[in-house]
């Protein structure tokens, strides 16, 4: 069963551009094909999806995303609209991705697989305020 709502947080940059444009897209549908050969295979099978949570408020160690791989912050929240196709749970995919690729966006301290949607098609999306007490993502602290 996938948890309806679905969000993607964004930061400014991509904020902008799905005020413009709001579909979210795999990066591959954006990235320059020449760049795209570049990309470590890590990096390239990560590109084939476009990502999203249900986590209500963003969680970098939860999704993943850490201060080395986030360049700026996370600070709006876009709500996935389209009921055919939807996300589908990230669990459902992964056995098809390289073991080596898993290993790269999986063995983070914190990360919370169950709560990682992907799509391969570009999915319409809406403008979802975040609430003004938790504007930015929360870089939380993870021992273990």
């Amino acid at each position: 069963m996938i948890p309806s709502p679905i969000w993607r947080y964004v930061c400014e940059c991509e904020h902008q551009a799905l005020r413009r444009e709001p579909v979210v897209r795999p990066a591959s549908d954006r990235i320059d094909p020449a760049q795209l050969a570049r990309l470590s295979s890590e990096l390239h099978a990560q590109t084939m999806f476009a990502w999203f949570t249900d986590l209500t408020e963003p969680d970098a160690a939860a999704l993943g995303l850490f201060r080395h791989t986030v360049g700026c912050r996370l600070r709006f929240r876009w709500l996935v609209v389209a009921m055919v196709p939807r996300p589908v749970p990230y669990l459902s995919v992964r056995s098809g991705l390289p073991l080596w690729t898993r290993h790269a966006i999986e063995d983070e301290p914190g990360v919370e697989l169950r709560h990682w949607f992907v799509s391969r098609v570009p999915m319409p999306v809406r403008y979802d305020p975040i609430s003004k007490s938790r504007p930015r993502l929360n870089f939380r602290t993870v021992t273990g």
